[in-house]
C-alpha cells in the first residue's frame, strides 16, 4: 500500500473523531475508537489471521503504551 494512502487514511480518520470529539466529547470518541478497534481485530484475525493480526497491533502499540507509561499515567 503506498504512503500517500496510508496518510490519507490517517488524516480522515483523525479528523472524523475530531468532529465526533466537538460534537459529542471524549466519551463517545473513547467509545468509536473502542468500536473501531474490536472490529479491526476481528476482520483481520478473520483475514490475515490471529498471528497476523498480533502483529500489526504490536506494531503500533509501542507508541501508545511508551508515552503513557513515560508520562506516569500507567494504571495498576
Amino acid at each position: 500500500m503506498s504512503q500517500v494512502l496510508l496518510d490519507y487514511a490517517r488524516k480522515e480518520i483523525i479528523c472524523s473523531l475530531a468532529i465526533v470529539e466537538n460534537a459529542a466529547g471524549k466519551e463517545m470518541v473513547h467509545l468509536m475508537v473502542e468500536a473501531h478497534l474490536q472490529a479491526l481485530s476481528t476482520y483481520l484475525r478473520g483475514s490475515i489471521g490471529a498471528e497476523a493480526a498480533f502483529e500489526v497491533f504490536s506494531r503500533y502499540a509501542d507508541e501508545i503504551i511508551q508515552p503513557a507509561v513515560d508520562a506516569g499515567a500507567v494504571r495498576s
